[in-house]
C-alpha cells in the first residue's frame, strides 16, 4: 500500500497584510509567501514596458483587456447545469488520426477540440459538420463517444479565444455529438501579477458560460496559481449544484507528483466543503491513480501515453506500478490498429488494478498552505 503523504482539510486563502487596500482582494484573495512590504504588482511588474502583455494595472492596455471580459469580477455568473454520463476510469486522448488504417472502436476517447479547426477563407471553420462527420474524420467507430480536451498549449487556447464568437465556434462544435467539453485552461502563473490570473480565470469562466448556451456538457477546468484560486473554485462549486465533473491538468506544473498531491488534496478538500461527490477527469495524471481512488468515488484519467506508444511502435506492458514501453516489430508502413487497442485494453487494465489497491490513508497529515 502507497501512503498518501498529505492532505488538505481545508482550503486556506492566503493571508498578507500588504494585500489589504487592494481593490481586487476580495477576487484575488492574496498572495501567499509575501513581505509585508510587497504586493504582486511591485514585485512582479515590469515597470510598464511598451511590448508587455501581461494584464497588469500598470500596462496601457489594462482598462481594456478588463473591459474586454466585463470586469474582474466573480460574483454575478450564471449557473451551469451540468448533464450525468458514465465516464470509464480511462479514457484515452488521441493527438491525431493518422496511422491508423480501420475506425478505431474504443467505448470513449479524448480528442483537442482545436484539432478540428482551420482557418478557411479567413473564417476558423470545423472540418467536419455532424457526429458521422467527425467519427469519419477522426477515424472512429460510430459508436464512439467523444470528449473534447479544451486544455492544451497556449496558442491554440488565444485562437479559439479570438475567433469563438465572430465565427460561433461553440455552435460549430455544439454539432458534433460530443459528450463532454473541458473548457480552456487559460494558464496562471506565479510571477506575474495576480490580476492576470484573474483575467484568465474570467476568460474561462466566459467559455465555459457561451460553451453552454450552444448546448454543451461543460465541465471547468480548477486552474490555479495560488491558494486563491482554490478558495474561489471552492465558493463556485457551492453555488453550482449540478457541476459534478470537474478538470485539473498534471502534464505541465503539476507533473511533480508532491506538486500534484497539493492540488488532488485541494480537490479532496472541496469535496468534503461541498459535502456532494465530485468526479475529478485527471489529464495526464496516471502517477495519481491510487490515492485518487483513494479520495474519490469516481474519476476519470485522460492519458495519450498509450496512443503516443502506439505511434512510435512501442508495445505497453507492466512491472508492478511501472509502465513498460517495449519495441514493436509492426512494419512502419503497416497501420498501428492493433497495437493501439491492445496499448489502450493493457493500460486501462493496469490502471484499474492499481485504483482497486488505493493508497493508505493512515498517515495523512494537513499541509499548511497559508
Amino acid at each position: 500500500m502507497i501512503s498518501l503523504p498529505f492532505a488538505s482539510s481545508q482550503v486556506r486563502p492566503a493571508v498578507n497584510g500588504c494585500c489589504g487596500q487592494c481593490v481586487f482582494r476580495p477576487p484575488c484573495d492574496g498572495i501567499r509567501d509575501f513581505s509585508e512590504l510587497f504586493n504582486c504588482v511591485y514585485t512582479f511588474c515590469c515597470g510598464g514596458k511598451a511590448d508587455c502583455d501581461v494584464v497588469c494595472p500598470k500596462n496601457r492596455t489594462f482598462t481594456e483587456d478588463v473591459g474586454g471580459v466585463f470586469g474582474l469580477r466573480f460574483d454575478n455568473l450564471p449557473k451551469i447545469s451540468q448533464r450525468d454520463i458514465d465516464l470509464p476510469l480511462y479514457v484515452p486522448h488521441l493527438n491525431h488520426q493518422y496511422s491508423r488504417s480501420f475506425p478505431l472502436n474504443w467505448p470513449v476517447v479524448s480528442v483537442a477540440p482545436y484539432k478540428l479547426f482551420h482557418m478557411q477563407n479567413k473564417a476558423y471553420t470545423a472540418l467536419a459538420k455532424s457526429p458521422d462527420d467527425v467519427r469519419s474524420f477522426l477515424r472512429l467507430s460510430p459508436n464512439t463517444r467523444i470528449i473534447l480536451r479544451g486544455t492544451d498549449k497556449d496558442n491554440r487556447l488565444e485562437r479559439y479565444w479570438t475567433y469563438r464568437r465572430r465565427d460561433e465556434v461553440p455552435q460549430q462544435l455544439a454539432k458534433l455529438g460530443v459528450d463532454l467539453v473541458i473548457a480552456p485552461n487559460f494558464s496562471h502563473f506565479v510571477d506575474l501579477p495576480r490580476t492576470h490570473n484573474l483575467y484568465n480565470r474570467k476568460r474561462q469562466l466566459i467559455c465555459i458560460e457561451e460553451l453552454q448556451a450552444a448546448g454543451l456538457n461543460v465541465v471547468p477546468h480548477l486552474s490555479d496559481g495560488d491558494d486563491g484560486d482554490w478558495v474561489f473554485w471552492r465558493d463556485y462549486l457551492m453555488d453550482q449544484p449540478s457541476i459534478t465533473y470537474v478538470a485539473k491538468e498534471f502534464q505541465t506544473g503539476n507533473k511533480l507528483l508532491d506538486v500534484a498531491l497539493v492540488a488532488l488534496g485541494q480537490m479532496e478538500s472541496i469535496q468534503q466543503r461541498l459535502g456532494r461527490p465530485l468526479h475529478p477527469i485527471l489529464i495526464g495524471g496516471s502517477q495519481l491513480t491510487e490515492y485518487a481512488a483513494s479520495l474519490f468515488e469516481r474519476f476519470t484519467i485522460l492519458d495519450s501515453r498509450p496512443s503516443m506508444g502506439a505511434i512510435k511502435r512501442r508495445a505497453f506492458t507492466s512491472r508492478g506500478r511501472r509502465p513498460i514501453w517495449s519495441s514493436d516489430l509492426t512494419l512502419p508502413n503497416i497501420g498501428i490498429d492493433e497495437l493501439l487497442f491492445s496499448n489502450f485494453a493493457g493500460y486501462a487494465l493496469f490502471l484499474a488494478i492499481r485504483a482497486k489497491s488505493k493508497a493508505s490513508l493512515k498517515h495523512l497529515r494537513h499541509r499548511k498552505t497559508g
